[in-house]
């Protein structure tokens, strides 16, 4: 849309200032501003973009530490069990020891 601005004087009707306005200038000006915000659309993406793969990278890293730990846990776990096994076997062991020291001293002793 075309528009035209012209400013005369009233007593002769000779031009003082005139200006022609087909509207392009705002279209520019606010292709611009657009354009303005979509550049700061598209580096707000990249870093968002940015910020998730840092994420998702210390995301994994942790992952990778817990099934680490739960690793041990279950080693810890398989260790302090077969170490109570052992510890059975052992008193076990002993108690046969002791019992079978002690037939074997009552029989030498020649006691009932």
């Amino acid at each position: 849309m075309v528009k035209l601005t012209m400013i005369a004087r009233v007593t002769n009707g000779l031009p003082l200032a005139e200006g022609l306005d087909d509207g392009r200038d705002l279209t520019d000006a606010e292709m611009y501003k657009q354009q303005a915000e979509l550049e700061s659309f598209k580096m707000e993406h990249a870093n968002a973009q940015l910020e998730c793969n840092e994420v998702d990278e210390r995301a994994n890293i942790l992952a990778s530490e817990v099934i680490g730990l739960e690793e041990k846990a279950c080693q810890l776990r398989s260790n302090e069990l077969k170490l109570e096994r052992q510890l059975e076997n052992s008193q076990a062991e002993i108690s046969s020891f002791k019992n079978t020291h002690y037939f074997v001293s009552k029989q030498s002793t020649g006691c009932c």
